[in-house]
């Protein structure tokens, strides 16, 4: 079976078969993937500001989750309401609006913090050294969170078989 984006080998088909099951079957699993996201964006702000990534604090308070339109996928992050799940957030034609354009702007500078800058010394540009916040919000998270799931997936999917044995 291929390896999808997620990580997760059949995350796709599994997501597919969640969404054709009824609501109330799988709100455990959106509530699971909620309180998940919710952690990570917690635990990125707080890293995010014990790194010293807090100039003018805006940065920190960009960080949001949106869910996507099902509640199985989460985009965690600073700017994440003003992004578009299924896009590239590189691809700037998207943001149109001003509110889009302050989001837009608030993800290229958690980019830059996350992963650092080469710098331009042409221009006097300092480069700026990576100060990771996301990713290891994303690891303090990610066992817990998989856990969560993993159990409201099968609790889902019991529920699911049973409802059907009874048809």
């Amino acid at each position: 079976m291929a390896r999808s984006k997620s990580g997760f080998t059949g995350a796709n088909k599994l997501r597919k078969t969640l969404r054709r099951l009824d609501p109330e079957i799988t709100s455990g699993v959106k509530l699971a993937v909620k309180l998940g996201a919710e952690d990570i964006s917690n635990d990125a702000a707080a890293i995010a500001y014990s790194k010293g990534i807090y100039d003018t604090g805006d940065l920190i308070d960009s960080i949001e989750v949106q869910l996507g339109r099902e509640g199985l996928t989460a985009l965690i992050g600073p700017g994440a309401k003003r992004l578009k799940i299924s896009k590239s957030p590189f691809n700037t034609t998207l943001y149109v609006t001003d509110r889009d354009k302050y989001g837009a702007w608030q993800f290229f500078k958690g980019y830059w913090a996350e992963f650092g800058t080469k710098g331009d010394p042409a221009n006097n540009v300092p480069p700026q050294t990576p100060r990771p916040f996301m990713q290891p919000a994303y690891d303090a998270n990610k066992g817990t969170m998989s856990t969560q799931i993993q159990k409201a997936v099968n609790r889902a999917l019991r529920v699911a078989v049973a409802s059907t044995n009874d048809v």
